[in-house]
């Protein structure tokens, strides 16, 4: 029922929505110092260098015409929670000025069919997606205040293989729900408050469904997202100092895993520590630490600690087209654990802008469960890669098909019972609106 209002919903704004003109377009060949009788300055009540975070010809203001929700740099560089994406990442969505207020809308809604094969065949449907609205506001002072709703109307997808931590596991429909406030220090320096209800910690590269390099891929990856409340967590109080193109931030936030009810007690008993940086358009990287405070209420005097490492690549190809590559690392330890939980991804994927997108990810990672802290490394191995064909169906809405395949390796005590490579296949339609 909730997808299904959703996906009418979203179609009929769709269409009913009429294209919203480029507000640089009509200031193209405008010289306002030719124009007689005009003078600027004595306008009253202009203030030039604050136009709602626009400022004309300046490399900080992105294709949207306005600048980032946290800091003076390009729009696009804005990702999930706080997290940073290179500045050459393209933005779709609706773009809605209402007064004071920009409104942004965007869906990826997405159902199909899967079939694994190895020790059990299984054949299941599926379904996954994204849902955005965000509101925000600019004042006079360049100061930006933002408020984003995300939802997930995900189903469990099976994996390559029925180890449950090779699982896309159903989350709370809330993906996020939080508000954030930066204040302008100067031309340079920003200083900025994230809270969220459910949300991102400062924590890792942006989640999976916002990377460009992933997005295009139903499938989640094994490992990296790692822990499961760096993807979302109940109740995330964040603060960060933006300096140019570098950018420190630190968050508290409940470190449990997902639950049922997420929202029931949303008492922060974790921390987190990220420095981001893109020291060019194409290019964002970022490190960062947590400390969780018994994730697992199972095993509650276990308090892991991890690390992440990622770089995230992307440049234009042609007037409309671009690719997207990720590479990224995590590592978990505590004191019950026999040794290190390491994991690795390697992701690509590059679109002609229009009609086609093609998608590969190779992965390892140890799925031992906290649970069992004691057994030995299970390292698990995949590769993945698809494509999927869009078909514009309405101004701000895409029709797309599409399949991937899906090789496993399991870890050396059960490779007997299922295989030496078990395998898996997907297609999958999509509805893309904004």
């Amino acid at each position: 029922m909730i997808v299904g209002a959703v996906f009418a919903a979203g179609a009929a704004f769709a269409q009913d929505i009429p294209p919203q003109p480029d507000p640089m377009a009509s200031m193209h060949g405008m010289d306002h110092d030719s124009m007689p009788g005009m003078d600027h300055s004595s306008m009253p009540g202009m203030d030039h260098g604050a136009m709602g975070g626009m400022v004309m010809n300046s490399p900080e203001v992105g294709m949207a015409g306005v600048s980032g929700a946290r800091g003076f740099y390009p729009y696009e560089r804005d990702a999930s929670g706080s997290s940073w994406q290179p500045d050459a990442s393209p933005r779709t969505g609706l773009r809605l000025p209402r007064g004071a207020w920009l409104l942004t809308f965007s869906s990826t809604l997405e159902a199909g069919y899967a079939r694994v094969a190895g020790f059990q065949t299984t054949q299941q449907g599926f379904t996954s997606g994204i849902i955005t609205a965000a509101a925000r506001r600019d004042f006079a002072n360049m100061d930006v205040l933002q408020f984003r709703l995300r939802l997930r109307p995900n189903t469990p997808v099976a994996s390559t293989f029925a180890n449950p931590r090779d699982r896309q596991t159903p989350s709370a429909i809330a993906s996020e729900l939080s508000a954030s406030y930066s204040h302008r220090l100067n031309f340079t320096d920003t200083v900025f408050a994230y809270a969220a209800v459910v949300g991102q910690p400062a924590y890792g590269p942006p989640v999976y469904f916002d990377r460009l390099s992933a997005g295009d891929s139903p499938l989640a990856p094994i490992f990296v997202q790692r822990p499961e409340v760096a993807e979302a967590a109940a109740g995330v109080l964040t603060g960060g100092w933006v300096h140019g193109d570098w950018k420190l931030e630190g968050s508290g936030f409940k470190g449990r895993f997902p639950e049922p009810n997420r929202l029931a007690t949303p008492d922060i008993n974790s921390w987190s520590v990220r420095v981001s940086v893109n020291p060019t358009k194409t290019l964002a990287l970022q490190t960062s630490w947590a400390t969780l405070f018994s994730p697992n209420p199972l095993l509650p005097t276990i308090n892991p600690s991890t690390w992440s490492a990622s770089a995230i690549y992307t440049r234009p190809l042609g007037t409309v087209g671009w690719w997207s590559s990720t590479a990224a690392f995590n590592r978990i330890t505590a004191r019950q654990l026999a040794s290190a939980m390491n994991g690795w991804l390697v992701e690509s994927a590059v679109s002609d802008g229009g009609a086609w997108t093609g998608f590969v990810r190779a992965e390892e990672g140890d799925v031992r469960a906290l649970t069992s802290p004691r057994v030995p490394v299970q390292t698990v191995r995949k590769l993945s890669f698809g494509a999927i064909h869009d078909w514009n169906v309405r101004q701000h809405a895409k029709l797309g098909l599409g399949a991937l395949y899906a090789l496993g390796g399991p870890p050396p005590a059960v490779r007997s019972a299922y295989g030496p490579s078990p395998g898996g296949a997907m297609v999958f339609l999509r509805l893309k609106l904004g």
